[in-house]
């Protein structure tokens, strides 16, 4: 919602204070601490830093490949987004 009212700093400092406290509760590798990397990742796509989503979601799926189904919502998000980033589609402008 952030994002679509233009508050990218804020955006990004709440997925990090968010991320912060899920790994400090839950432990880095807990599935709700990738989820978060996955909406990262998809920030980071958003605004333009493909580089930084690239390794953000890749950090993501090391903990979703390990821990949840190949069916899970945020792992098949993941896969989607870095498919996207990979083949620069992501990238395109919309109209």
């Amino acid at each position: 919602m952030l994002l679509k009212v233009g508050k990218l700093e804020e955006a990004a400092q709440k997925l990090t204070r968010a991320l912060e406290i899920i790994e400090k509760v839950l432990g880095v590798e807990h599935p709700h601490a990738a989820d978060i990397l996955v909406s990262m990742g998809a920030f980071y796509q958003q605004t333009g830093d493909k580089e930084k989503a690239i390794s953000t979601l890749e950090n993501a799926l090391l903990i979703l490949n390990k821990h949840v189904l190949p069916t899970h919502t945020s792992r098949q998000r993941a896969q989607k987004l870095m498919a996207l980033l990979k083949d620069g589609s992501a990238f395109l402008e919309t109209a």
